[in-house]
């Protein structure tokens, strides 16, 4: 996996990460998910994740460290890759980190001969859909009733990606 000298800050995580993605995903998701979750999704065959380092140290019991400021999970099978989940730590957001992890992602899916991204998005993730659509992806459907959470139940839009593969 080869990943761009201009996103040097983005790494290839595991199931190591598992707790440290979990906290990421709860403090930009409600409900958010547990450890055991990520580390489900991650044992999945053909499943990964992303990650960008906040370019700052911060210091925890273990030490300093870069810690991660978002990520993004996936999993692909044949010439396809589905978009689990992409989230941003909230104080991060508008900083251009979510661009960064869906290009370094495309990057490494091409070299692999991926030729169609797929993801989900809530209906009213106003941030999230503007990504998608300026990075190129397309609405091709609707989940009714996909997302729960306290404010209720929301559709899913479905979108997608083409990807031209070089070679």
């Amino acid at each position: 996996m080869s990943i761009p000298s201009g996103l040097s800050n983005i790494i290839p995580v595991n199931l190591y990460h598992a707790q440290v993605l979990s906290a990421l995903h709860q403090a930009c998701f409600s409900p958010g998910w547990a450890a055991k979750d990520i580390a489900g999704l991650l044992k999945t065959p053909g499943s990964a994740a992303l990650a960008e380092l906040s370019a700052a140290e911060t210091f925890y019991e273990s030490g300093l460290t870069n810690v991660p400021v978002g990520f993004i999970l996936y999993r692909c099978a044949s010439d396809e890759c589905e978009i689990i989940t992409l989230c941003v730590r909230p104080e991060n957001r508008r900083q251009g980190t979510a661009q960064r992890l869906l290009s370094a992602l495309e990057v490494i899916l091409v070299g692999c001969g991926v030729t169609r991204v797929f993801l989900e998005v809530e209906e009213n993730n106003i941030s999230a859909l503007k990504l998608y659509e300026g990075a190129g992806y397309v609405h091709i459907g609707r989940r009714k009733n996909y997302y729960q959470n306290e404010a209720g139940r929301r559709d899913a839009l479905l979108y997608r990606r083409t990807l031209l593969v070089v070679g």
